[in-house]
């Protein structure tokens, strides 16, 4: 069971201004805590089956036991009043107060034998008591209240009687409900109940009961609101009695405890060892392929799988009971219907009105989330089943599906269209520029004598392999810090790195990206920057490829585009990004973006391409870091694209990995020509008009 919302407090404040807390429904946990956690309700199972008795339970409403032994009872005063003081109980003191007409009436009220769970005595000063209120326990308990009669006649409390109010079951219920009941909080109990019932519009009614020295009386606290108004020298002792498979004082010489220290919580363990053939397993709730209710332990699981209320679960407990003994429930569909008639023939109940109202809304959505559970696996086989080229009726090949389910088809040839990210993002940008799409470039790669140089690419290559010269970008902050830079979002320290392998000066935030000088960095600075800035105005849809998980970062929050140089590993620190962290740069690019293009269009994917190395070998193989690192983009792309109409997810590392027999150049990391045309292909497919 979830008991998450009882932890919730509200604060109701009464017409005379006092505020008190409430813990909605807490009389939930406390029986689930008797009755499942320690397991009570099994032993009160094993105590009935062991009992051959008279059953006769007692009425909700306290009154005189009478019959005591006076006698008796006076010869015990001395011992009583003596425990009273050391607030304690003997095993002597018991054996006199629960004599064998009592125990009699007690065991035909359980139906079973029972023990002394523990005990308490009531004066002026318990102040929780003189307030409405009641005590914790166990569904099936009873309290015995004795007023302990004194050892002198002459005091004038003698004829004062102690009153007792206790209310009446309906509003007992409501009190529980709302969590005023089994708060032991003296600061949310009050004097006059009428003050908390008039809050929900309720009138109590009162019962008052006149206790004297010598009487006592039984009473089930747990389903019980009660006030004791007490005389000055008044002392009540209160018994609480469970049942249980064995009488009272055999488990008291079984276990040898004080009085006070009898717990219930080993009970359970006894009852176990003693008589584990009386203990049963619950009910099987079976659930045959026919979808008929037909055992009351389904009844009862189904009925608490679709409300919230125990009220309404019990009054349609109570009235399907009757239809399922007659196996009149067929299926589903006519449970449904039955559940949604009886609800409305109480609509018109004021008492149970706001109950109903919740429970049709409730009803409304377990039926529409079950129609949608139900229709999970039957739309296009071809989509949710994996391609199995062996099986009987459907035979697929995986190699040649396209791993889509939805196409967006927004872009023509003249769509302007940018993008970024790791090498594969390299071959896209050379595909939309060999099949004549509009692709945005602001920044075409200098002549060498301007002091810029390319690791990879020069000036004389047909087609630029980004929309501006940011290099290779592989991780998800760098998207982010390309933003800022473009946008002034964020002032950057200028860094120049000697590259020992080409001798020459590089950008740490521009991997492939060098220079012949300081001068050379600052003259093409600015011009790059606005380059940026104009790719991303110019744009429609802009495609970035995720390309890596681990990242190295500068000190100063900063990361580099790619790994460090062999003399750079001292001013940076290697990092394993974690999902949010991904989602967040991608959302603050995102964000920048939009700022200044409101109608751009985003699509995200993920590289195919694997790792070259791994930061993490002293606990992972590359291969492992491998597939968390993927794993991880692939999930920041699905919670970023999931969170935007206008952001969208190309399955590119799907369609290479699963989709593509043969993929792979001879290096096993980067992927033929032939695969990337037909990861285009599939581009096509999802976002070309007319494709």
């Amino acid at each position: 069971m979830d008991f998450k919302h009882i932890d919730d407090l509200a604060e109701i404040t009464l017409k005379n201004g006092k505020t008190i807390s409430l813990r909605a429904k807490k009389y939930l946990y406390d029986d689930y805590h008797f009755e499942h956690k320690l397991s009570l309700g099994i032993v009160y199972s094993v105590a009935k089956k062991l009992y051959s008795g008279r059953q006769q339970a007692l009425p909700y409403e306290p009154s005189i036991l009478k019959g005591l032994d006076q006698q008796l009872l006076a010869q015990t005063t001395p011992f009583l009043v003596k425990d009273a003081d050391n607030h304690a109980i003997s095993f002597q003191t018991l054996e006199s107060l629960l004599q064998p007409f009592l125990v009699n009436i007690i065991e035909a009220h359980f139906g079973s034998r029972f023990f002394v769970a523990g005990f308490r005595y009531i004066t002026q000063q318990s102040a929780q008591d003189q307030l409405w209120s009641n005590q914790s326990l166990p569904q099936n308990s009873l309290n015995l209240y004795l007023k302990i009669p004194h050892q002198t006649s002459n005091n004038q409390d003698d004829v004062n009687p102690t009153l007792l109010s206790f209310l009446d079951r309906d509003n007992v219920d409501l009190l529980k409900y709302h969590g005023y009941l089994f708060d032991n909080d003296i600061n949310n109990k009050v004097d006059d109940i009428c003050e908390v019932l008039n809050y929900y519009d309720k009138k109590p009614t009162i019962t008052k009961l006149e206790l004297c020295f010598g009487e006592m009386i039984a009473l089930n606290i747990h389903d019980a609101c009660i006030k004791f108004s007490l005389n000055q020298s008044d002392t009540i002792l209160c018994l609480s009695l469970l049942p249980s498979p064995i009488q009272w004082h055999e488990i008291y010489q079984l276990c040898k405890p004080p009085i006070n220290q009898i717990l219930v919580n080993g009970l359970y363990d006894f009852v176990a060892s003693q008589y584990s053939h009386l203990i049963h397993q619950p009910e099987v709730c079976l659930i045959d392929k026919t979808n008929a209710i037909q055992t009351t332990a389904q009844l009862d699981f189904e009925l608490h799988e679709i409300f919230s209320d125990p009220k309404v679960i019990c009054y349609l407990a109570k009235n399907l009971s009757t239809l399922l003994a007659k196996n009149q429930i067929p299926d589903q569909f006519q449970f449904l219907g039955f559940i949604d008639d009886l609800l409305k023939l109480e609509i018109n109940n004021t008492q149970f009105q706001s109950s109903i109202y919740k429970a049709l809304w409730e009803l409304a959505q377990f039926k529409e989330a079950s129609q949608i559970s139900t229709q999970k696996y039957r739309i296009d086989n071809t989509k949710i089943f994996w391609p199995n080229p062996g099986h009987a009726k459907y035979p697929r090949d995986i190699y040649g599906t396209f791993p889509f389910v939805t196409s967006h088809k927004f872009i023509t040839p003249q769509t302007a269209v940018g993008s970024a990210g790791s090498c594969f993002a390299v071959e896209i940008a050379k595909y939309f520029q060999k099949n004549n799409f509009n692709y945005v470039v602001t920044e075409w790669i200098p002549q060498e004598y301007t002091g810029v140089m390319y690791d990879i690419f020069s000036a004389f290559d047909p087609f630029s392999a980004y929309s501006a010269q940011y290099g290779i970008l592989f991780n998800t902050p760098s998207f982010t810090q390309l933003a800022q830079k473009a946008f002034n979002k964020r002032v950057f320290k200028k860094r120049l790195i000697w590259n020992p392998e080409l001798n020459r000066l590089y950008d740490p935030y521009r991997e492939g990206v060098d220079f012949s000088s300081p001068e050379a960095f600052y003259d093409d600075y600015p011009k790059h920057v606005e380059a940026v800035r104009q790719a991303f105005l110019q744009t429609e849809v802009f495609i970035i490829t995720l390309g890596l998980n681990e990242a190295w970062q500068f000190r100063d929050g900063t990361f580099a585009s790619r790994n460090p140089k062999a003399n750079s590993y001292h001013l940076l620190q290697h990092r394993v990004l974690t999902v949010d962290e991904n989602v967040q740069y991608l959302e603050t690019f995102y964000a920048i973006l939009k700022e200044y293009n409101p109608n751009i269009k985003i699509i995200v994917s993920v590289s195919p391409v694997p790792f070259l190395a791994t930061g993490r070998g002293e606990t992972h193989h590359v291969i492992s870091a491998n597939t968390h690192s993927k794993s991880v983009l692939r999930v920041a792309a699905e919670q970023f694209t999931s969170s935007h109409a206008d952001a969208y997810y190309f399955p590119s590392f799907e369609m290479v990995t699963e989709c593509i027999q043969d993929p792979w150049l001879s290096d096993l990391r980067h992927v033929k020509p032939e695969a990337v045309s037909q990861v285009m292909n599939l581009f096509e497919k999802m976002f070309v008009e007319g494709k």
